[in-house]
């Protein structure tokens, strides 16, 4: 079960890295502005309550846990918020 609960995350990272791989490819995807996206409350930083926000504007169901998660994988200093520079 938890070699399963493992695979189902590396399979959702390749998927992620591929859909970086073809925004990077985008000569007009603007990064900034899909930050902008996310950052619902224009406060300069994407906090949990921001991804929920996103999330659910877009039909895609966030709990407060899953993107607390999510910023905990690029939250280097422990704020619990990403700035653009992390993004």
């Amino acid at each position: 079960l938890l070699a399963q609960y493992f695979k189902g995350i590396a399979d959702q990272e390749i998927l992620v890295e591929n859909e970086r791989i073809i925004l990077s490819e985008n000569s007009l995807f603007q990064p900034y502005e899909a930050f902008r996206w996310v950052d619902w409350y224009s406060k300069g930083q994407v906090d949990p309550d921001d991804i929920i926000t996103f999330c659910s504007e877009n039909g895609v169901l966030c709990t407060y846990q899953d993107a607390a998660d999510l910023i905990s994988q690029y939250d280097e200093n422990l704020n619990r918020w990403l700035n653009f520079n992390k993004f």
